[in-house]
């Protein structure tokens, strides 16, 4: 193809881009040119070389657009010798064989993720105020994470650039390709596209377009490796206390022959058990300031209470309506221990109405005042046994068959393994408990003339079993027997279905204690009604005046640094897959004899277009450029001082 000499239209002269010696050109002065790209050379490079090169660009006629341009190249005179290649051009010749930029680039990524994984080693497990940077440390290593991906990245970048010519190198391709290569070094889109188009064809090419597309997630993988959770450090205040007693001796007591009467149950030890009756377990009482405290393995007086199931052990008797009962329905219920208790169908007046018992009990328990109990007795304070007697549901004669419970309330020694505190929380843990055996008074048996001081000592089971003798614990006696009185009064007791009392004539006189037969008539689980007492007085004993504040462990909420090192595997994989990926390549270029071009835009300038015929009319836009290309199928020719893409059949 030839162009229309510079005599047919107007045209200008002005410099254009830097070629090599291979480089050939269209020119109305030289007939086997073909044309190239056309980019525009430095005045003062074209000086260096030798070379002068003017461009003559054609004015557009009607209906046509700017023609091609005509480029025109001088070579240099040979009265002026090439100039020697000086030390700067040798060191990019060795740059560019060896891919020096590319390997400083990838030991920089290396550097810098080392130093990633040595802040990290370094802060995990540290509290976040010890930092001493303005900074935080996800911003310090975020950044340095990003310096290690840029470096990666460009590793990336040249990898697939030089992928690009060796696309062309042994096999023909459309020219396009060259603008899809080009776009997939530049960034994330360009790779997607190279993806779309090429995935079968450009095995590696592909591998590096997944890296460039993968190193997007880089920086929200590294800021997943921190966490940051509160923990509680030991602070140095220690107003921590949780009371614990070994002494139950509220009221001091004085037994003597002039002064015989043992007084009554303290107030707080009535509203514990009533707290207890009613399923309001209180809260612990302990001091924590700061809301974060622990304690372990404490141990201290307590209540121990709970109840059997002996409804199969019951011996019933109905006579049914006797005359000696005034016609009113009664059974008889025999106890295991020998207590008899009674159920009733009564007739209310002349209204005609039937009552029926919901509840009858009877306690008992040891004489601890006037008696000495033999040793190794345990410290039992009551022992009761009731019936419980459901609805009647027909309208026949007959009770409904009771269920039979014994319950027992014991002094007994109580171990927490651990109490927490957690943001202002307490949480308790289920105390062991070991009965406690009677280990004699202080002064024996309490006679005509008792001591001042008079104390029931009490020895832990498991230290009994073990062979060990030494008392742990003690209690006034007064108050053992006010304990002790008050509940077999409390639960000696009973109740009709529309609130009749059936409290037994036996029981004392004067009464203290209230009548509860209703609330355990009505008690759905008695066994945890009677636990809930005895933690209620456990409670009042470990509070109570004689009690011992036992100081714990505070701890202050503190923000710490943990590093969850499985995040950061995603930017180390990465890293490993290019480095074997620019290896591959590294290979593959020497393997192939091709020239590393890599990334030069002004390598593909002075590649010509061999064999193929340039359109008349220039290029409107960069649609038409890459129709054309789309049709034009070539191959890398780079041998000799002529490289060139060349037509493929």
């Amino acid at each position: 193809m030839s162009f229309p000499s510079p005599t047919e239209r107007p045209s200008r002269s002005r410099s254009v881009s830097p070629v090599s010696t291979g480089f050939q050109s269209h020119s109305a002065h030289r007939s086997d040119a073909q044309p190239n790209g056309y980019q525009r050379i430095p005045h003062a490079l074209q000086q260096k070389c030798g070379i002068e090169m003017t461009t003559q660009y054609h004015l557009p006629t009607a209906g046509r657009g700017l023609r091609s341009p005509d480029i025109e190249v001088h070579p240099p005179d040979s009265q002026s010798p090439n100039p020697p290649l000086d030390e700067i051009g040798k060191f990019r010749t060795i740059v560019g064989k060896f891919w020096l930029w590319e390997i400083l680039a990838y030991c920089f990524s290396l550097a810098c993720m080392g130093a990633v994984i040595g802040v990290l080693a370094y802060e995990d497990g540290k509290q976040l105020d010890q930092w001493g940077f303005r900074v935080t440390p996800n911003a310090v290593v975020s950044f340095i994470a990003t310096l290690a991906k840029s470096a990666f990245l460009l590793a990336i970048t040249e990898t697939i650039s030089q992928l690009k010519w060796l696309h062309f190198h042994d096999k023909s391709h459309k020219l396009s390709d060259l603008q899809l290569f080009d776009e997939a070094s530049r960034g994330p889109f360009g790779s997607l596209k190279l993806l779309i188009a090429r995935h079968k064809n450009t095995l590696l090419a592909s591998c590096a377009a997944c890296i460039m597309l993968a190193a997007l997630f880089v920086d929200p993988f590294v800021q997943l490796v921190f966490s940051f959770p509160s923990r509680g450090t030991l602070a140095a205040t220690k107003n921590t206390s949780f009371s614990t007693a070994q002494l139950y001796d509220p009221n001091q007591y004085v037994l003597d022959a002039h002064n015989t009467q043992t007084g009554s149950v303290g107030t707080g030890m009535q509203a514990a058990i009533l707290k207890g009756l009613y399923n309001d377990s209180p809260q612990p009482f302990l001091s924590c300031p700061t809301g974060n405290c622990t304690w372990t393995d404490l141990t201290t007086l307590g209540i121990c209470g709970s109840c059997d199931d002996i409804t199969d052990q019951i011996q019933t008797n109905c006579p049914g309506r006797t005359v000696e009962n005034n016609g009113q329905y009664e059974c008889d219920y025999t106890m295991p221990l020998n207590l008899t208790l009674s159920g009733w169908i009564n007739t209310v007046g002349a209204s005609g109405i039937d009552t029926q018992t919901r509840w009858n009990s009877s306690a008992t328990g040891l004489d601890i005042l006037y008696t000495a109990p033999p040793p190794s007795t345990p410290a039992l304070l009551t022992v009761f046994e009731a019936i419980q007697l459901p609805e009647k549901k027909s309208e026949t004669d007959g009770l409904p068959p009771p269920k039979g419970s014994r319950c027992t309330f014991v002094f007994c020694a109580k171990t927490y393994a651990q109490i927490n505190v957690t943001k202002g929380i307490p949480s308790v843990s289920v105390p062991t408990e070991d009965i406690l055996m009677l280990g004699g008074s202080s002064n024996g048996p309490c006679g005509p003339h008792c001591g001042p001081e008079f104390f029931e000592d009490m020895i832990p089971n498991s230290s009994v079993s073990s062979g060990g003798n030494q008392s742990n614990f003690r209690v006034n006696v007064a108050d053992y027997a006010n304990i002790q009185a008050y509940l077999q009064e409390l639960f000696s007791s009973g109740w009709n279905d529309i609130g009749g009392s059936t409290r037994p004539i036996s029981a004392p006189p004067v009464a203290t204690a209230p009548d509860v037969g209703r609330e355990l008539a009505f008690a759905q689980d008695l066994n945890q009604t009677i636990r809930a007492i005895a933690e209620s007085m456990t409670e009042a004993i470990r509070t109570g005046p004689n009690s011992t504040s036992q100081a714990g462990q505070s701890y202050i909420e503190k923000t710490f640094i943990e590093i969850r090192w499985g995040w950061l595997a995603y930017p180390i994989v990465l890293m490993f897959l290019t480095l074997i990926l620019l290896v591959v390549v590294i290979v593959e270029t020497h393997r192939r004899g091709a020239i590393a071009w890599k990334s030069s835009s002004l390598a593909v300038l002075f590649h010509k277009l061999d064999g193929w015929e340039m359109p008349e009319r220039g290029f409107g836009n960069n649609q038409e450029l890459d129709r054309l290309a789309e049709g034009m199928r070539g191959r890398l020719f780079d041998a000799g001082d002529h490289p060139a893409f060349t037509k493929a059949d």
